[in-house]
């Protein structure tokens, strides 16, 4: 008899394996791409949120309020007050300021949001979707947008529904 010992694997336990991968990629690349726009709505969100506070301090204060795209390095002179913006978040849309004229000072009765525009590097689920910190006249700031809800963040309302005001 002549026995021979196999070395290496057969034909057949390859392709099982390439299969394995395969399924696996398959359900991981979904999840991966959800999960990324899922974090880019968060982004936003909390690029915005992260303005309302300079600009309630700056309401207060009667002072005239600016949103400039770029580097905090803006030479901006009192009483102006820089808003900023987020380079990261810049990648993804635009931050911009609605229902105020850009360095004008605010009454503190004034509805204004500040919203951002996913017109950058997204994909199809937020392109040209809106997000905004919405403020009403008596200084109650409220999340809108009109990003699905399986993306939407936490705190956020569906623009228009249930009683939250309408995009601006």
């Amino acid at each position: 008899m002549n026995n021979q010992l196999q070395k290496g694997f057969t034909l057949i336990e390859l392709m099982i394996v390439v299969a394995i991968i395969g399924i696996l990629a398959a359900i991981a690349i979904p999840q991966y791409q959800s999960y990324m726009v899922s974090s880019q709505a968060q982004a936003a969100n909390a690029s915005t949120a992260n303005i309302k506070t300079i600009f309630e301090e700056a309401t207060l204060r009667g002072r005239a309020l600016t949103l400039i795209p770029g580097s905090e390095d803006y030479d901006v002179s009192p009483p102006v007050v820089w808003l900023g913006s987020e380079a990261d978040a810049l990648q993804t849309g635009t931050i911009s300021l609605e229902g105020v004229t850009d360095g004008s000072a605010v009454p503190a009765d004034t509805s204004v949001a500040i919203s951002f525009l996913f017109d950058g590097e997204v994909g199809p689920d937020l392109l040209n979707k809106k997000l905004q910190q919405h403020r009403n006249a008596n200084g109650t700031w409220t999340c809108i947008t009109d990003i699905d809800a399986e993306y939407r963040p936490d705190g956020c309302l569906e623009a228009g529904e249930n009683g939250a005001p309408a995009l601006l």
